[in-house]
């Protein structure tokens, strides 16, 4: 969905950056255009102690896409991608809603983080019906960053979905945000497998770096890819998606 924007893991697990840029709880107001969000949404302690009972056992497809403003119908599109190219889990950036929580849309569930006050930023996940039983939890960390954590069979799984800041941004919003990632990785327990998808707002380049990022970068590396890449030996850590060679015209978010 976003080859050059969107996923880390561990080295041993994954990382993606941003380069260049019925039973619904809250049926009725998911629209970035009246300005309403999701009503009714059930709080996170509600939905762990609901959701934790199953382990998944099957392989799962996992995607990033920047949505860049979500609405009923932009929702309705992506439950049909995810349908189409058989998706289990979706990151969304930039959902632009207020608040947090979680609901059901057709076969899929979604969970979501916003600003408090804004309609800026917000991060989420959607998830197929049948791995949202496998969620035990889930954390709305902030406006750019939030995690879930399924049970699965061997490891369970810890993603995170992230919106960076833009490279124009201070230096000190730049450093919360890592602070926030560092802060959900610590809480994550160790046999956890970690990836972490969504947009970077970092150029990479295509010069291939220790066991970090592949040969099928994009473009002269910037000031938020050095950050990047520095973040990524810190947590060893690769950017995944610069391992994969893909035709330049599917490099940009």
């Amino acid at each position: 969905m976003v080859p050059n924007s969107g996923t880390l893991g561990q080295r041993d697990t994954t990382l993606t950056t941003g380069e260049e840029h019925k039973d619904n709880h809250n049926s009725g107001g998911i629209d970035d255009a009246d300005g309403t969000n999701p009503s009714g949404h059930l709080p996170a302690d509600v939905a762990t102690s609901e959701l934790r009972s199953l382990r998944c056992t099957k392989v799962t497809k996992i995607g990033t896409w920047n949505v860049r403003g979500m609405n009923i119908g932009k929702l309705d599109t992506i439950n049909k991608e995810m349908n189409r190219l058989n998706i289990d889990i979706l990151g969304v950036s930039e959902v632009h809603w207020t608040g947090n929580g979680f609901f059901n849309s057709g076969d899929h569930t979604m969970y979501f983080s916003g600003n408090s006050k804004t309609r800026q930023h917000g991060v989420g996940f959607v998830l197929y019906k049948k791995i949202s039983k496998c969620v035990e939890s889930y954390q709305t960390m902030s406006d750019r960053v939030i995690t879930i954590r399924i049970k699965a069979k061997l490891n369970n799984i810890t993603l995170l979905q992230i919106y960076a800041p833009t490279a124009d941004a201070e230096e000190d919003e730049i450093e919360q945000f890592y602070a926030e990632i560092q802060g959900a990785i610590e809480e994550t327990p160790r046999a956890d497998v970690v990836y972490i998808l969504g947009d970077f707002n970092a150029k990479i380049g295509e010069r291939a770096e220790a066991d970090i990022v592949g040969k099928f970068g994009l473009g002269e590396r910037n000031e938020a890819g050095d950050r990047l890449v520095q973040f990524c030996q810190e947590q060893h850590m690769r950017l995944t998606n610069t391992w994969f060679q893909q035709p330049r015209r599917r490099l940009y978010t």
